[in-house]
């Protein structure tokens, strides 16, 4: 046995010890035969005990044909360490799965095959003289079964396999080494020489570099399907947004960390309480100072950190499902196992979504928080939720953090919000938090004092008059940032150096978010009728009824929409932006969507400013208008549906045809009816409801079909319809809102079936142009300023 031939080995085994963890390591050490034989005896006896007895056969060709190849391997190197690492995870495998039948039985199975395309030395003499050909081959085998071992063993290895197991799925994915095997003992059998061996090893080397670009390509695949089913709200957008807010100052927010509730709570070695909250007053930053703990979080390499923000601007229906959803996504990027069975979960819904019911998103969530590593759970706004989510969302925190305690994991959970009633109730044995004037009001300084440099340069003033105006608002905000942002904001948008001096005197700076919102809808709404004010009462009245955040270019298109002519015009385009319209009332998130401010703000315009209901009735009538022009026909050429997409007939279609049943709601269930008009809004004439129902009744004429699948019709449906008057389609609205009451429940699986609307094929059909267009790299240009 030279140097040369006994390297090879040593490597190979070397290099398969390093890809395992060190307790594997450990218990394969010195692992015999015998031992092997021992175990598949003791798990055979539990199966005859237990009534489960499976054919353990098919394990004995692998065995024998490995057990001869250690006395041929013992030629070449220290058998018996390396044979360990054969016989020490296949009896780690048995012992791991022999209790699942489906995975067992697959895992023989792969065995079996395994043992059938192994070649017997000893068939083959001949082309054995020859010791270099020999170890060629066996280097060849049992790199093979290095390879299986180890990904079987990830596999196995994770929390969650047993829900994520597919057993077609787990054989197909071994399909690449039972081809090699194959590949292999076809070659012995045709007693090719040396050099075909080689050819051999070189192939199988290309054809795993090709094998791991098909399978980057079919997870990107996968993880686009699993994102689909999740549907879960964007929280990394907010994070960001947190993020780029106090870029201003970079230790913003660190008074937190030297808060000693804190510090134990973040240490996961601390006996302290899983639970922490931390409360303020409106506008003190809770939402920025979310964003610091979860950056904080995420430098702690002995955790993974999940978190979810509740806004005032997104409806998510069962906020606790969203929060799963989110959270659950976030896991998958954590770890593996939880990926997979995420995507064997998508794949076998079928005509059910889990997060259809409270009950089945806190079981995904939890097995999913089951896979990995302890974790610190961030969760701001609750008070925005209703007072059941509040109570589902610390419910289920508080029984997960008991459960994984008596398992000797750990999770770690923070919430913020408001002081609230029932919050304050559910909340009241956790440590708290209280956000004050003296742990923020150096924030709120610094914030000042960035922005008043701003105004110094923009209108030339002194640094003694900067420094007046950074102090004075930092004074009168007590604590609240949000008081801080909107006037330092307010002040930038004065036109001369003296209306900013005048403005910014102490004794003139607004008192209270109240004053500071009125000031500030004084100066973009004016006193009269303008175009100015037009848009931005359309925009403000958008941003407070959206059922999501619109983005920016679904704001144009909603802007560029001509209903009385049914058509799209770019010459109705807003060529002003969102601030130029709406101060600081609005601001825009990193993915381009634009909100509202703060929820105090959605408050303030919704009692003083606009009718609620009536803004509702022109979303509604807005959402039908564009699927009654010609673009949405089943039967227009695709040709020209193509050219509508360019001149953007599309890019409101998916709200719209998600949403307006949300808006017919608020214009006409049980609240909506309820509500008086705010005296400063507009009244609703019955011109514009009777405007909406005629839309309506087009809208169902045009695009309702009969559906093959009987819909169970939920008795609230045909109550809400009799409050429609006038309604001519009544029976087609109410199959519509079943069917779609049916459609979010399963989630989009197996949709087809329960689709009465002509318009999702119509935009499938668009959606499937539009992405050949990019990939061809066709009208690029008209397709990117869409």
């Amino acid at each position: 046995m030279t140097t040369t031939t006994n390297d090879v080995f040593v490597e190979a085994l070397a290099k398969f010890k390093l890809r395992l963890k060190p307790e594997e390591r450990n218990f394969f050490a010195g692992t015999t035969i015998e031992n092997l034989h021992t175990t598949i005896q003791a798990i055979q006896n539990r199966h005859r005990t237990t009534r489960k007895i499976k054919n353990l056969n098919r394990l004995r060709k692998f065995v024998e044909i490995f057990d001869a190849y250690s006395k041929t391997l013992d030629l070449f190197v220290n058998v018996n360490d390396l044979i360990a690492f054969v016989w020490g995870p296949v009896k780690l495998l048995l012992l791991l799965t022999h209790k699942v039948a489906d995975a067992f039985d697959a895992l023989l199975q792969v065995y079996q095959q395994i043992g059938h395309d192994l070649p017997i030395f000893a068939q083959y003499k001949a082309l054995f003289q020859d010791e270099s050909a020999m170890r060629e081959v066996l280097l060849a085998m049992l790199e093979v079964v290095f390879d299986f071992h180890q990904r079987a063993l990830r596999f196995f290895e994770t929390s969650t396999w047993r829900q994520a197991f597919n057993a077609q799925s787990f054989r197909a994915d071994f399909g690449d080494v039972l081809h090699d095997l194959r590949a292999h003992s076809e070659l012995v059998q045709r007693q090719a020489g040396l050099v075909h061996f080689r050819q051999a090893k070189s192939a199988r080397d290309e054809m795993q570099r090709d094998l791991l670009e098909v399978r980057r390509i079919q997870r990107l695949q996968r993880q686009t399907y699993m994102i689909q089913w999740l549907a879960a709200p964007n929280m990394r957008r907010i994070q960001e947004h947190g993020q780029m807010t106090r870029a201003y100052r970079p230790e913003s927010g660190q008074w937190l960390m030297r808060n000693g509730h804190f510090a134990q709570w973040s240490d996961l070695t601390s006996n302290a309480k899983p639970g922490l909250w931390i409360h303020g007053m409106p506008g003190a930053g809770k939402t920025v100072l979310a964003s610091v703990i979860i950056d904080h979080c995420k430098q702690l390499a002995s955790s993974r950190t999940l978190y979810f923000y509740c806004r005032h601007g997104e409806s998510h229906g069962d906020r606790f499902a969203g929060m799963a959803r989110s959270m659950i996504e976030q896991l998958a990027g954590y770890d593996d196992s939880v990926f997979e069975l995420l995507c064997t979960a998508a794949a076998s819904s079928g005509a059910s979504s889990p997060f259809s019911t409270h009950k089945g998103s806190q079981n995904v969530l939890q097995t999913c928080i089951d896979a990995g590593q302890p974790t610190h759970i961030v969760i701001d706004g609750l008070d925005e939720c209703s007072v059941t989510d509040q109570t589902r969302i610390i419910s289920f925190l508080k029984f997960q953090t008991t459960r994984l305690h008596s398992v000797s994991s750990d999770m770690r959970y923070v919430l913020l919000s408001q002081s609230d009633a029932n919050i304050g109730l559910l909340l009241s044995t956790f440590p708290t938090i209280k956000i004050t004037e003296m742990d923020n009001g150096q924030d709120i300084e610094a914030f000042c004092a960035a922005h008043a440099s701003d105004l110094e340069r923009k209108f030339q003033i002194t640094t003694k008059e900067m420094n007046d105006i950074a102090r004075g608002v930092a004074t009168i905000a007590g604590g609240m940032f949000l008081y801080a942002k909107l006037v330092m904001d307010h002040l930038s948008h004065q036109t001369s150096q003296a209306g900013l001096l005048e403005e910014s005197k102490l004794e003139h700076l607004p008192h209270g978010l109240y004053e500071v919102y009125e000031r500030i809808l004084k100066r973009i709404l004016g006193t009269g009728e303008s175009g100015h004010r037009h848009d931005a009462l359309k925009l403000l009245g958008w941003l407070v009824c959206a059922q999501r955040p619109l983005r920016w270019h679904e704001i144009q298109a909603a802007a560029s929409f001509d209903s009385a002519r049914g058509e799209y015009d770019s010459h109705r385009r807003l060529m002003v932006d969102h601030k130029a319209l709406c101060g600081s009332l609005v601001e825009r998130l990193p993915d381009d969507s634009i909100e509202l401010v703060h929820s105090t703000t959605k408050t303030h315009i919704s009692t003083h400013v606009l009718c609620v209901r009536n803004e509702h009735l022109k979303m509604t009538r807005l959402c039908l208008d564009q699927f009654c022009i010609a673009a949405y026909d089943a039967g227009v050429h695709v040709d020209l549906r193509y050219t509508a997409a360019l001149e953007g007939a599309f890019v409101l279609a998916e709200y719209a045809l998600v949403h307006w049943p949300d808006h017919l709601a608020a214009a006409f269930g049980d609240v909506a009816m309820a509500v008086r008009p705010n005296k400063t809004g507009p009244e609703i004439a019955d011109r514009d409801i009777t405007e909406v129902v005629e839309t309506l009744d087009t809208f169902l004429d045009l695009h309702c079909l009969a559906t093959t699948t009987k819909l169970n019709i939920h008795k609230s449906i045909p109550r809400f319809v009799s409050r429609i008057p006038g309604l001519d389609n009544a029976k087609k609205l109410i199959q519509t809102l079943a069917s779609r009451r049916l459609l979010m429940a399963i989630g989009g699986n197996c949709s087809i079936d329960v689709e009465n609307l002509g318009l999702y094929q119509v935009l499938r059909t668009v959606r499937l142009h539009i992405e050949q267009a990019v990939e061809q790299q066709k009208d690029m240009e008209r397709l990117t300023s869409l």
